[in-house]
């Protein structure tokens, strides 16, 4: 089976340097498959692609036509990808030789879009990988499901490090670029899409990547603003994907009480990112429109069947609070 492993890249030379080698070697080390490497560089303007094709002659380096972020970039690279099964990955990821390897299997069954596994920090601490969410109180939150049960789908499969049909990415139309750049909620959201079209999202605990979190993010944004992107998208994600009646309502409900809470509290983080969303309606309400129009299996049906029943408050491992960014 031919797999082309996609990198998006900007200004990436340091972590190049640590992260092409454990992608190199995965390549070498599994002969049962052939790998296209490319590298999607998004207009960098350090020494990327100069040190890439210096030690790397084989890997293909396609720049981007402009800089316009990582989602916009890893839907051109997708394209670029010369195989059907794409695994896409960011600079700042270090995989081993069985990551790539012992998801391909799970593409046996045609109606898998995409898998990951398990996603730790480069201190070889867990991180999260078997992904569930709920919808409560008008807002949506994540919680880990056990580690090691595959018997249920995951939510979304890490962005950073996850196998997928280009053929079903490019159905899905990508990530939506325009509504969640520059991160966060990018791949809950085309999972999720995938999701209701009927699509699976394997988990798989034996592949394991490593992520030096918020690389890229750290150098562009500061801490704060960070935190309202992952609020606004938040937002973005629920009022575009969550079409069931009840819950359409309990939004309109709860989203005002919350905002009227926080500002009694002295905390304006989620104002900002509400207000963010308010500038971004039209088009939200577009994207909102489109995904109705396109139906499905429905939300609860979705939720369901990844998460079974919803966990209680206190049953929850690893869940965040609404708006609070996947780590990726």
């Amino acid at each position: 089976m031919e797999i082309s492993i996609v990198i998006t890249n900007w200004n990436g030379t340091e972590i190049l340097k640590e992260t092409l080698p454990t992608v190199m070697n995965a390549a070498v080390m599994d002969p049962d498959h052939y790998y296209e490497v490319l590298l999607i560089d998004d207009c960098s303007t350090d020494s990327s692609i100069s040190y890439v094709r210096e030690n790397y002659p084989d890997i293909r380096i396609v720049s981007t036509p402009a800089n316009k972020g990582y989602m916009h970039a890893n839907n051109f690279g997708v394209k670029q990808a010369k195989n059907e099964l794409v695994f896409c990955m960011n600079n700042d990821m270090k995989i081993t030789p069985k990551t790539i390897s012992s998801l391909v299997p799970h593409f046996q069954s045609p109606g898998v879009f995409a898998a990951s596994g398990k996603i730790f920090d480069w201190e070889e601490q867990f991180l999260y990988g078997n992904r569930g969410g709920r919808f409560e109180k008008g807002h949506f939150s994540y919680f880990e499901k056990p580690e090691d049960d595959i018997q249920s789908q995951t939510l979304f499969a890490c962005g950073g490090a996850f196998l997928c049909r280009k053929s079903m990415y490019l159905s899905l139309g990508g990530y939506d670029a325009d509504l969640f750049s520059p991160y966060y909620y990018d791949e809950t959201d085309l999972c999720f899409r995938a999701l209701k079209r009927g699509f699976e999202i394997i988990y798989e605990p034996s592949s394991h990547a490593f992520h030096k979190v918020a690389q890229t993010a750290s150098r562009q944004y500061e801490d704060q603003s960070i935190k309202v992107i992952s609020a606004r998208n938040n937002y973005f994600f629920s009022i575009k994907n969550i079409h069931d009646e009840d819950w359409t309502s309990e939004m309109v409900r709860f989203i005002p009480l919350f905002l009227l809470r926080d500002a009694c509290k002295g905390k304006f983080r989620f104002w900002k990112a509400f207000y963010r969303v308010l500038k971004n309606w039209s088009l939200l309400m577009e994207r909102r429109r489109i995904e109705k129009d396109k139906g499905g299996i429905s939300d609860r049906e979705i939720f369901q069947k990844v998460c079974g029943t919803q966990p209680e408050e206190g049953e929850e491992k690893g869940s965040q609070e609404s708006g609070a960014s996947s780590q990726n």
